[in-house]
């Protein structure tokens, strides 16, 4: 069963474009709408097995979500700038939300997504999703509560020996949290494929850690490939062309950074969506990583010269590549697929989501 995405890129600019122009005339209050609008849009034009998905969020309580957000941030805004120690505490208290807003994101946006009249589940607990952070977070909540002791303490955090060491301490912790992130992209993805529920299907990944590690492995190897290339083209340009081979180093930069980037999408969509799995469905992903490239690159160069404006083209054109290289098989009739009534779901994740500090994709 074959995936279509119908969606036009002169149909999304007109949405697009409206979208940006009332969060602006608004100060940003629209774009829970706008939001809504464009997921609502991108649902009704993909179509999975001839019937179209559907977005039933209401963008009213997305909006609550998103000012809880905005006064979160102006808070913490005020007490930096006034009371920076209270802005510390802040940070310790509201840090062990994130897991909750990144599950609250994926449940609104997993229930809120409906085909053939059925309305899809995110069965994943909230106690599993907090697991998954606890390796990562834990050396960030020791060096933030010391720095916070050190404040409270009234020693100076600039010059003090105290501060010195704990600035030490705290590079450790950062570079031990960024090790474990590592693996922590991995479980996320594992969790979030491993939960999705439509009646009684329930996905999971068959996929590894250690699969997830090869594509890794390859990941850094071509970029390291691609950084040797760029270098050695531009110290070729530059005893060729002195000066002027600067713009062109950065432009080959860009284009060494977009290789990197699509082998990435390509390698990890084919390996997640290609490895889900549940009793009665079996999903494939082929996504090539030529045509992915030239398109980034096509849009890439568009949207500059543009200024902005070909965004919406580019964002339709690089989905549609992206959903239809994605199929799957059902080994039972679609009449037996049974759906459930699913009740309201808090948005205040969805808008935490769009900060995404972890790049964590919820659409694919």
């Amino acid at each position: 069963m074959k995936i279509r995405f119908t969606a036009s890129g002169s149909e999304y600019f007109r949405i697009w474009i409206v979208n940006l122009l009332l969060t602006v005339v608004t100060l940003g209050l629209y774009w829970p709408f706008a939001k809504a609008r464009k997921l609502r849009y991108f649902h009704e034009n993909t179509l999975v097995g001839d019937s179209p998905l559907s977005f039933h969020g209401d963008p009213k309580r997305m909006l609550r979500g998103y000012l809880l957000m905005a006064v979160l941030g102006m808070v913490y805004t005020v007490l930096n700038n006034t009371h920076p120690e209270a802005a510390a505490v802040m940070v310790v208290l509201t840090l062990p939300l994130a897991p909750w807003f990144l599950w609250s994101a994926l449940r609104f946006r997993v229930a809120n997504t409906g085909w053939r009249g059925l309305r899809l589940q995110f069965d994943g607990t909230l106690k599993q999703m907090y697991r998954l952070f606890v390796p990562m977070v834990t050396p960030l909540g020791v060096a933030a509560v010391g720095w916070v002791v050190l404040l409270l303490g009234g020693l100076d955090v600039k010059a003090s020996v105290p501060a010195m060491i704990w600035s030490f301490v705290t590079l450790l912790c950062v570079l031990a949290s960024m090790l474990m992130s590592i693996r922590l992209m991995w479980r996320l993805k594992e969790f979030q494929h491993s939960h999705y529920r439509l009646g009684d299907e329930v996905t999971r990944l068959e996929a590894t850690l250690k699969d997830y590690d090869k594509v890794q492995i390859r990941i850094v190897g071509v970029m390291f490939l691609g950084g040797l290339i760029s270098s050695a083209l531009t110290a070729i340009l530059v005893m060729l062309l002195g000066p002027l081979a600067g713009p062109i180093g950065v432009i080959g930069f860009y284009v060494v950074m977009l290789v990197v980037v699509g082998y990435n999408m390509a390698r990890m969509q084919n390996l997640i969506w290609g490895s889900t799995r549940s009793e009665h469905i079996i999903f494939h992903s082929e996504l090539l990583l030529h045509p992915l490239v030239k398109l980034m690159l096509k849009n890439a160069v568009l949207t500059v010269i543009t200024v902005g404006f070909y965004w919406p083209f580019a964002a339709v054109a690089l989905t549609r590549m992206r959903l239809e290289a994605i199929s799957l098989d059902l080994s039972i009739p679609l009449e037996q697929l049974m759906g459930s009534k699913v009740g309201q779901i808090g948005a205040a994740g969805e808008a935490a989501a769009d900060l995404n500090p972890l790049g964590l994709d919820i659409d694919f």
